[in-house]
């Protein structure tokens, strides 16, 4: 025979692991903050909100820190052969 386990202790396996994960995500989700796993989700939802008001002309005033250099608009490079 084979080194299979049985089907039927697959889907017990199946269920332990799974009311294991969703005890874990309840108990996370009642203990837990926000910041825990996303410490800067704050800043992605204020300077996304902020492009969404400009682009849908909700506001004049162009994000500025949009405008500075970061990983989203990279700076020159010089080089440095001779």
């Amino acid at each position: 025979m084979s080194d299979w386990p049985a089907p039927s202790a697959l889907g017990a396996l199946f269920r332990r692991a799974l009311l294991l994960r969703v005890g874990l995500a309840v108990v996370l989700h009642a203990l837990s903050t926000d910041a825990l796993f996303a410490p800067d989700q704050d800043t992605y939802h204020v300077f996304s909100s902020w492009l969404a008001r400009y682009w849908s002309g909700d506001t004049l005033v162009y994000p500025w820190k949009l405008l500075e250099p970061g990983p989203k608009r990279s700076s020159p490079t010089r080089s440095s052969a001779p």
